[in-house]
């Protein structure tokens, strides 16, 4: 399913709930007519009718900013409720077999204490390149003037040259340099090796996570279907006024409660597939 899809199983779950609110509205006023309904039933129904509603227009708000989000983080110029380009729950799947191969070679946080060794490494080479003896040759070919006796005539002039120099007392400490770029290798190095653990240890927690909100969701559809016949039964025995109306309600507050559960676990799956790339350094967009 596209996240649009699960954006409207949202929206069509609060506008259930709503339904099943005005639905039980019309049926107490028609009990009321009847007299077989107190008035206090029909006000604290409209008062849950109205909270239901206010709570419906949070849950749009909310996921307009997500979706903002999502528009930001994958440069996808889409704005407002549904994204431009349709991203499917199979995006975020990881094919690999090997997580963690994938992990060590393409993390980002990896790469970059890979080149912190590396520039260690180089800075450690200068170090001790600048203790070593510097011969160099120099030499120019061309025109100029102001030479005695005739400062005006141009002549032609060349020199040549050659240069050893040899340190000694080097104002650039070349020793004290090596020792410090030694010290930041071996810190690069600890850093690298602190780096992967931390990614095995978080890849493990989030394939953890997947694993869990996988046999959450393998048993939710139960749960939903005995909520649905429950809220079924429950109108029934409303209607042919064995149950209260408190009864009723909780009843279709069961069964809400179940949709929510379900949808959260779905939103829960995808942020941990989501967590996974991240670790993985795969570009899912």
């Amino acid at each position: 399913r596209c996240l649009s899809d699960w954006s409207s199983d949202v929206c069509s779950s609060d506008l259930l709930q709503l339904n099943l609110i005005q639905a039980n509205l019309n049926l107490i006023e028609t009990k009321m007519k009847n007299g077989d309904a107190l008035k206090y039933d029909l006000v604290s129904t409209q008062v849950r009718f109205t909270n239901v509603e206010n709570l419906y227009t949070e849950l749009q708000n909310q996921l307009n900013k997500q979706y903002n989000i999502l528009n930001m983080l994958t440069g996808n110029s889409g704005t407002g409720y549904i994204p431009d380009t349709t991203i499917s729950f199979s995006s975020f799947d990881i094919t690999s077999d090997s997580v963690f191969t994938d992990a060590v070679k393409k993390n980002y946080d990896i790469i970059t204490a890979r080149d912190k060794i590396a520039s260690s490494e180089w800075d450690i080479t200068t170090a001790e390149r600048s203790m070593l003896p510097v011969l160099s040759l120099q030499g120019s070919l061309g025109y100029k003037n102001g030479v005695l006796p005739d400062l005006n005539s141009i002549l032609f002039n060349y020199y040549a040259g050659i240069g050893l120099t040899i340190p000694i007392l080097s104002p650039s400490r070349p020793s004290i340099q090596k020792e410090i770029a030694v010290v930041t290798f071996e810190n690069s190095k600890s850093a690298l090796e602190t780096q992967q653990l931390t990614l095995s240890k978080d890849i493990l927690n989030t394939l953890d996570d997947i694993k869990k909100n996988l046999k959450k969701l393998s048993s939710i559809d139960t749960l939903l279907e005995q909520a649905q016949m429950a809220l079924d039964l429950a109108v029934d025995r409303y209607k042919g006024g064995v149950i209260t109306n408190l009864d009723l309600l909780t009843a279709q507050t069961n069964f809400q409660d179940a949709q929510l559960n379900k949808l959260q676990v779905e939103y829960n799956l995808v942020l941990s597939k989501i967590e996974l790339n991240r670790l993985t350094g795969r570009r899912w967009w």
